[in-house]
Formats: C-alpha cells, sequence, structure tokens
C-alpha cells in the first residue's frame, strides 16, 4: 500500500479512504483461475442457512434483489459477518414530523449531509466509536454539531486511546500490536500459558492489570484534557465516568 500524503498523517494514522482505495484495488488486480476477487464478491444476498453434508458445506442465499435462491458449496466456511449485518434504528416518536433527513451511521458515508448547504445543524445519537467519527466528520465539513447522549445509566462517550506511541513505538496501534501488550487483554484468541493465567487469573496479576488500564486511562484523559478546554462549551461532558 503506498504511503498517504504526510498532510493526511497523523502519528501514521491515516485517513480511511486510502485503505478503501487500496482494497478496492486490490480486489480488482488480484486474480485465481481467471477470476479476480472482485468478482467472486456476492452482493445483495442474504444467508438463509448453511449445513454440513458429507464434509462438504452447503450454504442456501436468497437474492435481497430479486428473491432468487442459490445454494453455494464448499469444503471451508468461515464466518466473517461481524456483530450484526442490519443497521439498527431506535424508535424516534415524532419522526415524521420532522423534515430533515435520519438516518443510520451505515448511509452516512454515502449521503450528501455534508455537502447539502440547506443543512447547518446536525443531531447525532449515541456514544460509540460511529458518532465519535461522524461527529468529527461534520465539525470538519463546518457543521454545527450537537451530540446526544443519556443522562442516566450510561458511561458517557466511548472511550478513545491517544494516537501516540511509547518508546520506539511511533503511535498506539504499534504498541498493542506487541506480544506483550496482546497479553494484557483476556481475548479469547489468545493461547493460554502460565503468562495470561498468572495477568487474568491471579490476584497480584489482577492488581497489576488494574493498575496497568488505570494509568493507560489517566494518560488518555489527560491528552483529551475534557476539564480545561477554552471555547468548547460542554466538552467536559464528553469525559468518560466509567468506574
Amino acid at each position: 500500500m503506498p504511503r498517504p500524503p504526510e498532510e493526511d498523517l497523523y502519528y501514521d494514522f491515516f485517513k480511511a479512504k486510502y485503505t478503501t482505495q487500496y482494497l478496492e484495488n486490490y480486489s480488482t488486480v488480484h486474480s485465481h483461475s481467471g477470476q479476480t476477487l472482485r468478482d467472486r464478491i456476492k452482493f445483495g444476498i442474504e444467508v438463509k442457512s448453511v449445513r454440513k453434508d458429507d464434509g462438504k458445506w452447503a450454504v442456501s442465499t436468497k437474492s435481497v434483489d430479486t428473491g432468487a435462491l442459490q445454494v453455494f458449496g464448499a469444503s471451508k466456511l468461515m464466518v466473517a459477518s461481524g456483530l450484526t449485518s442490519e443497521p439498527y434504528m431506535p424508535t424516534l416518536p415524532g419522526k415524521e414530523n420532522f423534515d430533515g433527513p435520519i438516518i443510520h451511521q451505515e448511509a452516512f458515508g454515502s449521503s450528501s449531509i455534508l455537502k447539502s448547504p440547506d443543512i447547518d445543524t446536525l443531531y447525532v445519537l449515541g456514544g460509540g466509536k460511529s458518532s465519535a467519527d461522524m461527529i468529527y466528520a461534520a465539525v470538519t465539513a463546518g457543521k454545527k454539531v450537537t451530540w446526544v447522549l443519556k443522562a442516566s445509566d450510561t458511561t458517557g462517550p466511548g472511550f478513545l486511546f491517544s494516537p501516540k506511541g511509547k518508546g520506539p513505538y511511533k503511535n498506539a496501534f504499534e504498541v498493542g500490536m506487541t506480544r506483550a501488550a496482546a497479553t494484557f487483554g483476556p481475548f479469547v484468541m489468545n493461547e493460554e500459558t502460565r503468562w495470561t493465567r498468572f495477568l487474568h487469573g491471579s490476584k497480584i496479576g489482577v492488581r497489576l492489570m488494574g493498575s496497568f488500564w488505570a494509568a493507560i486511562d489517566k494518560d488518555t484523559r489527560k491528552e483529551a484534557d475534557y476539564e480545561h478546554r477554552e471555547n468548547v462549551g460542554g466538552f467536559e461532558k464528553l469525559n468518560p465516568h466509567t468506574p
């Protein structure tokens, strides 16, 4: 992947559009048996069932547009659908009386909201990373944004790490990709070793992990400076308050 322009880099992190361009190019350039990766991708279909017969997988699908049924067969099956495949829209009483567009984050990137001269104010509901991404995009596009979060039974907006690295590492991603850092989270994909059992299964290890994440939390809050930003009304309310 070519290195993006320096003006689009921040501690070696770069805008998502460069990853999109790379994947688009990759899918059309690489081919096997006369078919590119793009040719092998089936868009607009819904998986109805999966079964295994005589050591072979059979995936029954239905076209979203035409309703046509098709069964795909394979010796190997990989499920990579993410947490969800259909966007969840909350119930908003009275939305039929609202003249502006109401969209889910899933449609935000392909919408014309940021370019529309008729839209100068956005309200963003929810405290996750996608909300933060939309807010950043809207603010940098010159829009006025109000971030709406629950007043109770919530931990505030999603917790975001500082992009800065430590020691020889350029950014937080490089730190997180080290073998040592990978063992600090109790991930199911981690190999169980004496070290991981010590970190997550012993009283001393649990205390060490608590101290480690508390230090990360403190550094991130200091970097964000939630309480002391001038001319940013309400910024202190974005401070995560998870115990």
